[in-house]
């Protein structure tokens, strides 16, 4: 006989609700914060374009490299300072009490550790894809809730990733469900928005618009899987205000 406990189902219906009901109430501050994270890519991408090496020009060449590697990197910072304010809110939402002070939030995201749960995440994901596909669902599936968790639990990266890993097992095809529903669902709806766009200029401020919009709901939806994950196995976050115990690594 498994004597295991059975893990409690993640409830799909409530968990979507949650999403719903924090993007209503944070939407002023989310959808600014989603330009903070998306404009370096997009101006990136508008002043490098395709990044092509015709002829031997080491000036133009070196500058357009270091203008990438340096756009990525703004952006990834971008990334971890929108993830780290969504956890912040989200733990302060749950609590019932006041939104933090965003330059204090912004002082203590830990910007390494999420940068590099992105990359790690990204690349696992990546690989994962190009063996045969299900390897990088399985990957993205359960390292989800990583970047979340490096802020509400206060984690380094491999034990956010181990903790990821633990949590998700056992509602695995519910937290893929939710994945595709956010993810896709929102992917979906920005390539309807963008069909009437065709010229350059129009398209790229338009899809810059619709992501802006829509991004808060996968960064939201990240945050309150990790929270209803951590309920379910009894685990409680960080709470606000209080001080943090020690990193775990």
């Amino acid at each position: 006989m498994n004597d295991e406990p059975r893990t409690a189902s993640l409830p799909i219906r409530h968990t979507i609700a949650g999403v719903v009901d924090f993007y209503r109430r944070h939407w002023r501050v989310l959808i600014p914060l989603s330009l903070v994270a998306l404009l370096p890519q997009a101006i990136g991408d508008a002043a490098i374009g395709d990044l092509e090496i015709d002829g031997f020009h080491p000036l133009a060449d070196a500058t357009k490299v270091l203008t990438g590697l340096l756009t990525v990197a703004i952006n990834l910072g971008g990334e971890a300072l929108y993830s780290g304010i969504i956890a912040a809110f989200a733990l302060h939402w749950r609590a019932g009490i006041s939104r933090p002070d965003l330059r204090e939030v912004a002082r203590r995201i830990p910007y390494l550790t999420l940068i590099a749960a992105d990359v790690v995440i990204a690349v696992g994901t990546a690989l994962g894809l190009a063996l045969l596909v299900v390897p990088g669902i399985m990957f993205i599936t359960y390292t989800f809730i990583a970047p979340p968790l490096i802020e509400v639990r206060d984690l380094g990266l491999r034990a956010a990733l181990r903790e990821s890993v633990r949590l998700v097992r056992g509602n695995f095809w519910r937290v893929l469900a939710l994945v595709v529903i956010f993810y896709g669902g929102t992917e979906l709806v920005t390539s309807l928005v963008m069909l009437p766009f065709h010229d350059f200029e129009s398209e790229a401020v338009a899809h810059l618009a619709i992501e802006a919009v829509l991004e808060p709901f996968q960064g939201a939806a990240a945050v309150i899987i990790a929270l209803a994950l951590l309920e379910i196995h009894g685990v409680e976050p960080v709470a606000p205000g209080t001080e943090r115990p020690a990193r775990r690594e």
